[in-house]
């Protein structure tokens, strides 16, 4: 079938359905369109499947307004002028095998673009005519002006002579293509101006010519420039000629792009208020052609006629003011739809465009100013030979090199003045402008002139690097590296040439910041951009510096992370001139967001910055005192600034969106200046600019510019202290004592101060027993003996006369081996022996300053050996440090090493404020805490760091001693309570200085410190901090949800624990008293803040709770049924009775009130085994508690019942030499506690009582007690791992305990009150299972509106909602839960004092693995021989 000349298939099938025979088509073009128009627009139909859904968006009624028009509404789609766009061989549009006879024309292209955006409108407006493209007689291939006259004169006879189109009423979508070929536009000067507006006003006319004589119709105004202008680069194809290119005397990649942004805004604006735009029938649009977003390697070239008619389609769907025209592939091939809010095509009208001279400008605060408070602008005494200790005052010149972010283009730009980025604003710039002061512009050297107000070399207002305001500011916008060395040598030139600096002696600053220009044309040139490439142009600049520039400090600021610019241009709802954009920077923002590109790019970003740091680091410009490069990091990773929104902040941009304004480069300053006083090494490597940092000042511990001498790298350290002078006469007072008035120094301590493994290699074990002392910084009773000796001796030591400093550290040895005799190194043995050792020097050594050091805690050893398992000596663990090392994690033994630690830090810290050692005048024991929280050191792959460390990785290393002396050094200078008690091994130390004000080591005298004083403890009290006090709205018929202001009715039943006997301290004859008003489940004496109980805890839910006992006679028991010696058999008497008792207490009504009942028992059980161990079965305890929770079960209604686990007994035995009263009554009370020296029986005893909590814990889970709704048992497990609390001393604390040793006090009874509490609210499977018996008035957890209720195993989602069949399962799990975690949690007390002295007698101990294992092993062997 022959197809109708610029007739698609469809589009043909369309006519002959609507009844359009072959004569109703009007065709403009010959017959050698044919074929081509065929194949171009199978094609389209081919690739670009139809998205949108016309019907959505139909009308019935035409459109009167062009403001309205839709593409349903159009007619007919025209054209005039030559878009010339040839098809290039391999561009991948279409088949380029096409017959010889074809020709590429002008007229051709304008008919293929025409039919695809004909066939476009044709699936919204079936009934569109053939488009036509009107030829002009002209035959130069490049359309003029004057062409397009006669063209748009033959168009319009076209049209009014077309028997298919009603000329009056039929709306008509014309194109006028037009180009600038001679990309003058782009020209910023005034020199091409005259042949541009001949251009424009010609063009002017056409449109005024179509406006006059066309009605309805909507004009698409098409440049075509920068699509002719990217043909000129495929001079290959031989199809275009070159046109006469204006000669402009500024072609920067900038200026071009923003030139041609202005060009476009310029017709924008023009159309935008002209007559076209002001009637309903007419209406011209500009759209914009740019360049695509690919990098230029990867763009195709030329355009084909499909992509421009796509390309002209779309930009008519986009509202005036947002088309950017900056397409990569994947949206070069998406079709555009119209939207339901916005069907028509848009127009500057309803797009509501607002011509850019009318736009609001912003009052934004164009420069930010800065406060300075640095009160120390001194210059050096005199003027310093070394940069190494060179000080802001000392700068008399600053110079800089680089881009135009150090020329500062568009720094001062008013928001929408996008043609003032090509203003150079240097006297804005971060690192060199110098306009007006501090404290409205701030800048490196206005921060400079704050310390000197003569300095020099700074630029000032605007301009070129040529011009004299720029002076040693020598940046050139759009510079890469490679033209560095070029702007070096200029700057040499210019300072050697000014007369009014003396380029020999005065010190300068020069700045060098480069490579973001590397990196956005890096894709296209990857060879000379090349990090190499980059690097070798950095060092040839730096070499022209370092080889004639003297007494200069060159900051080398580190590229930029380039990528987040990519953030900004991809943020659809921040408005920027994306053109711009995508021109300045394509190889960063036209590559997909995991695409390879991006990923090398990413690289070579990263690269840039490796390589300079090797560069500098290289020591290449550190060879002469009077000269340094430091690499500034405040650009390695600065993070996009963002408004409280979340989306990127472009009021930190100049209005093109890529360089800084002002206020950024304020920012840039003080993060520079900032960079400039940090060590090398520990400069700040991330910036957020969202927030405005103070100006750093300079200290008199760091008072110079940092340089890689000065900044204490490796392990030594660079003196710059100036205050060095003694007293002037000999001091004598130890609170006057500076520094120089020291003669003699000394330790005393353990391996770590003697300096076990300090200098071995890697690797070395065997080494790590030498003892390198005069690198570094057991008995010490001895020790001290000895020192005390020496010094006596020392013919060297004038003994009364010399000041000494002494520095005691010891412990940590210590640790390493308590738990292999627990008591021999106990906190209070520890005590004793520092209180000795420290005794003999306070008497027998004269003007003495003792530093008494903290010790690393052993966590710290612990993580670093048992992490690095492939460096460590694991395998002898045991040998090095077995009681830190061995413990399992979560263990006993571990917790048991803190108490241990914590207790000895507290030894010495109450060791020292007890004010002992000061007592003379020239003698005192500072505690010098720096230790106190050691970091730990960490690798980036999170491992520790082993390179602090010996290589037996408990030892410290040459490294970690440098850290510890400059950390001991800086405690000396700071007042007592204030010194830091952190330390970060990996962290920048400063060597801290004396100062005239504050000359003296520090004590507590000339600290004006006061050691504190502990306030007397009045209560076991608690602060009631819950703000949900509220009953349920109506009250709950369920358990489930039963909150605790639904308690009306509190009741206990148990033991002598229940009775509180023994309570209250009253002398022996009272001790059985019971103080059941203090008792912690069921007593109501005096109130929460002064007596902890649970009922006091439940009066601030509820103050009319009944039930509680009072004082201590019988009738004052209220529901509180326990009695002192009972056991588990007589739970079930217990029931009956306090069941009697509800029912005839008239205050209650039994039915609707709400009852918590406490249950613990076992005590008894457990103490009275021994006399019949077959009567005290496990199975027969649980039996009797059941029966009583039966009888509960049965008689009472609405009940939530606590069953407490019984604790461990064998932790109230203890060995205190006699500091109980009456120790006898132990054994009266709990006859087994007689049988402590027996293993056998002792270890019979704690196998019952694991027994008899993992019997109890299974109560929560028998299905009986979950068939009712109003009735729930819940264990509470807070008693299954027991251990006594430690005092201070690592003594028992007996103030938890009564004058026997065995009934608890108030105190243990409020902490078990909180405990229970704290269990009740804590879901079933997560309560705490052990105590904390720690004072804190604020221990008590509180029900939130998220979790109301108490817990029960049901709302805790253990269970559905409603009880079912209880599973096996069910029944099993949690007793074992229960068992693991008491055979990992029990505390024996008792059992731990008195198998090690068994220990002890073993020799082989020593060779066993670890102190569990070592316990295991004797007691298995006292087993054997009592059998």
């Amino acid at each position: 079938m022959e197809l109708y000349p610029g007739v698609s298939p469809v589009g043909l099938l369309l006519l002959l359905l609507l009844g359009q025979g072959p004569s109703q088509i009007h065709g403009s073009s010959g017959e050698n369109t044919l074929a081509w128009q065929s194949q171009q627009v199978f094609w389209t139909l081919k690739n670009f499947p139809f998205p949108c859904k016309p019907k959505k968006l139909e009308l019935s009624v035409l459109s009167e307004s062009v403001h309205s028009l839709r593409p349903s509404d159009i007619k007919l789609v025209a054209a005039i002028g030559n878009p010339e766009i040839p098809l290039a061989p391999g561009s991948g549009t279409i088949n380029m095998e096409k017959p010889q006879s074809i020709k590429n024309q002008p007229q051709d292209v304008c008919m293929g673009i025409m039919t695809v955006l004909s066939d476009i409108i044709r699936h919204f407006s079936p009934s569109v005519l053939m488009p036509t493209c009107s030829p002009g007689k002209g035959t130069a291939v490049h359309t003029t002006a004057e062409d397009l006259w006669i063209q748009a004169k033959e168009l319009v006879r076209r049209l009014k002579d077309n028997p298919q189109l009603d000329f009056e009423k039929d709306w008509k979508l014309i194109t006028v293509f037009f180009s600038n070929t001679s990309q003058c536009h782009l020209c910023p000067s005034a020199q091409q101006k005259s042949h541009l507006m001949r251009h424009m006003e010609m063009l002017w006319g056409v449109l005024d010519y179509l406006h006059h004589e066309v009605p309805r119709a909507f004009v698409n105004l098409v440049d075509l420039s920068e699509v002719l202008a990217m043909d000129l680069q495929h001079q290959e194809t031989g199809f275009s000629p070159a046109p006469e290119v204006c000669k402009c005397t500024e072609t920067t990649t900038l200026s071009k792009a923003v030139m041609q942004w202005s060009y476009q805004e310029a017709w924008e604006d023009l159309l935008a208020s002209s007559k076209f735009n002001k009637h309903e029938t007419f209406a011209v649009v500009f759209q914009p052609f740019f360049d695509e977003i690919e990098p230029p390697l990867k763009r195709s070239s030329p355009q084909d006629p499909t992509t421009l008619a796509l390309r002209i389609w779309n930009s008519m769907m986009e509202p005036v003011g947002q088309k950017d025209g900056l397409l990569n592939t994947a949206e070069r091939k998406t079709m555009k739809c119209p939207s339901e809010e916005s069907p028509y095509l848009f127009t500057y009208k309803n797009s509501n465009y607002q011509a850019r001279r009318l736009k609001p400008i912003t009052k934004l605060q164009m420069k930010e100013g800065s406060e300075f408070t640095c009160p120390d602008k001194n210059p050096s005494n005199s003027i310093p030979t070394t940069v190494h200790s060179l000080r802001p005052a000392d700068i008399k010149i600053i110079g800089a090199l680089g881009d135009s972010l150090t020329a500062g283009n568009g720094a001062g730009a008013s928001p929408w003045n996008i043609l003032d980025v090509l203003t150079e604003y240097r006297g804005l710039s971060w690192s060199v402008g110098g306009d007006e002061t501090i404290k409205t512009v701030t800048t490196l050297p206005n921060i400079l002139r704050e310390f000197n107000p003569s300095l020099k070399g700074f630029s000032v207002g605007t301009g070129k690097e040529s011009t004299s305001r720029a002076s040693f500011n020598q940046a050139v916008a759009g510079a890469k590296s490679d033209g560095l060395a070029g702007q070096a040598r200029k700057l040499v030139d210019l300072m050697k040439a000014d007369k009014t600096i003396n380029f020999q002696e005065d010190w300068k600053i020069i700045t060098v910041f480069i490579g973001g220009n590397d990196l956005c044309a890096s894709c296209s040139n990857s060879t000379r951009f090349s990090p190499q490439n980059f690097i070798d142009n950095i060092k040839n600049a730096l070499d022209i510096l370092h080889a004639e520039v003297p007494r200069a400090f060159v900051n080398m600021a580190m590229v930029m992370e380039i990528t987040p610019l990519r953030e900004l241009f991809n943020e659809p709802t921040v408005s920027c001139p994306r053109n711009i954009l995508s021109r300045l920077c394509p190889c960063v923002l036209g590559l997909g967001d995991n695409s390879e590109e991006l990923s090398s790019l990413v690289q070579r970003n990263r690269d840039y910055q490796k390589k300079t740091e090797e560069l500098i680091n290289s020591g290449r410009y550190d060879t002469r005192d009077n000269f340094t490069v430091v690499v500034q990091p405040l650009f390695e990773n600065v993070s996009m600034p963002r408004t409280p929104e979340g989306v990127p902040d472009k009021s930190f941009f100049a209005p093109d969106c890529f360089h800084f304004n002002a206020k950024t480069h304020a920012r840039s300053a003080i993060a520079l200046w900032k960079n400039m006083l940090e060590p090398v090494g520990h400069k700040t490597r991330h910036n957020n600019f969202e927030i405005k940092a103070p100006i750093v000042c300079p200290n008199q511990a760091s008072p110079f510019l940092s340089t890689t001498k000065n900044s204490n790298l490796g392990n030594g350290t660079w003196m710059v202290c100036e205050e060095r002078a003694p007293s002037a006469s000999p001091p004598t007072s130890v609170h006057t004592l500076r520094p120089a008035d020291i003669q003699v120094v000394a330790a005393l301590g353990d391996s770590l101060t003697a300096g076990n493994g300090i200098s071995s290699q890697e690797g070395n074990l065997t080494d790590v027993s030498t003892q390198y002392r005069g690198l570094s910084y057991r008995n010490l009773t001895s020790q001290v003996r000895t020192l005390v000796q020496k010094m006596k001796s020392d013919n060297r030591v004038n003994f009364n006369r010399d000041w000494k400093v002494i520095t005691v550290m010891i412990g940590a040895s210590d640790l390493c081996d308590f738990c292999t005799d627990s008591n021999h190194y106990s906190a209070a043995n520890f005590f004793d022996h520092l209180q000795n050792a420290l005794d003999i020097l306070h008497k027998e050594v004269p003007r003495a300053l003792v530093n008494l050091v903290d010790f690393i805690n052993p966590s710290i050893i612990r993580e670093v050996f048992l992490k690095n398992p492939d460096k460590c000596p694991v395998n002898q663990s045991s040998v090095l440090c077995n009681c830190v090392l061995t413990p399992r994690k979560d263990s006993y033994e571990l917790a048991r090493l803190e108490a241990f630690t914590k207790s000895y830090q507290s030894s010495m810290l109450q060791l020292v404020e007890s004010g002992r050692y000061d007592t003379r005048e020239d003698f005192s024991v500072v505690l010098q805490p720096f230790l106190l929280n050691t970091k730990l050191p960490v690798l980036e792959n999170g491992k520790p760091d082993t390179s602090f460390f010996a290589p037996d990785c408990i030892h410290l290393n040459q490294k970690f001693h440098t850290q510890l002396a400059r950390a001991l050094w800086a405690n000396m200078l700071e007042p007592l309570g204030k010194k830091t008690d952190t330390l970060d091994p990996k962290g920048h130390i400063s060597l801290a200085c004396p100062t005239k004000d504050q000359p003296f080591l520090r004590t507590f005298r000339n600290s004006n410190y006061k050691y504190p004083t502990k306030p007397a403890i009045e209560n076991w009290g608690s602060d009631f901090l819950c703000t949900e006090k509220s009953p349920s709205s109506q009250v709950p018929t369920s358990v489930h949800e039963l909150r605790p202001a639904d308690i009306k009715v509190v009741a206990a039943m148990g033991d002598f624990l229940t009775t509180a006997t023994g309570a209250r301290p009253s002398g022996y004859k009272r001790l059985a008293t019971p103080w059941r008003g203090l008792s912690w489940s069921i007593g109501g004496d005096g109130k929460l803040e002064t007596h902890t109980t649970l009922p006091n805890i439940l009066k601030k839910f509820n103050p009319s709770i009944t039930g509680f006992s009072t004082g201590t006679l019988d009738n004052k028991a209220g529901l509180n049924v326990a009695e002192e010696g009972a056991r588990a058999q007589d739970m079930p008497a217990q029931a009956k009775t306090l069941v009697k008792k509800m029912k005839s207490t008239p205050t209650i009504n039994l039915q609707e009130d709400w009852k918590l009942i406490t249950l613990l028992i076992g005590n008894n059980d457990l103490c009275l085994y021994c006399e019949n161990p077959e009567d005290n079965s496990t199975k027969e305890y649980v039996k009797y508690i059941q029966q009583a929770l039966d009888i509960l079960y049965e008689e009472l209604p609405r009940v939530f019942i606590n069953v407490v686990e019984v604790m461990e007994l064998a932790g109230l035995h203890h060995v205190q030499g006699g500091k109980c009263a009456m120790p006898l009554a132990v054994q009266k009370n709990c006859s087994c506690l007689r049988h402590s020296q027996n293993l056998t029986a002792m270890q019979e005893l704690k196998k019952l009582n694991w027994n008899l909590q993992s019997g109890i814990s299974e109560l929560s889970y028998w299905h009986r007690y979950m068939e009712r709704e109003d009735f729930a048992v819940t264990v509470q497990p807070f008693f299954r791992n027991t251990f006594i609390p430690l005092n201070e001393r690592e003594g028992l604390d007996l103030t938890f305990f009564s004058e026997d040793c065995f009934y608890f006090s108030d105190r243990g009874h409020a902490e078990m009150a909180i405990a229970l509490w704290n269990n009740m609210l804590e879901p079933v499977g997560w309560k705490t299972s052990s105590n904390n018996f720690i004072y804190n008035r604020t221990k008590l957890k509180c029900p939130s509106p998220e979790r109301p209720f108490l817990y029960t195993l049901r709302n805790s989602q253990l269970l559905p909602d409603k009880a079912e069949e209880p599973s096996n399962a069910l029944y099993w799990a949690v007793p074992v839960a229960a068992i693991g975690g008491l055979a990992v949690g029990i505390l024996g007390v008792m059992l731990w004092r008195t198998v090690k002295p068994v220990q002890q007698e073993e020799e082989e101990e020593d060779t066993l693995p670890n102190t569990s294992v070592t316990q295991d092993a004797v007691s298995e062997k006292r087993l054997k021989a009592g059998n």
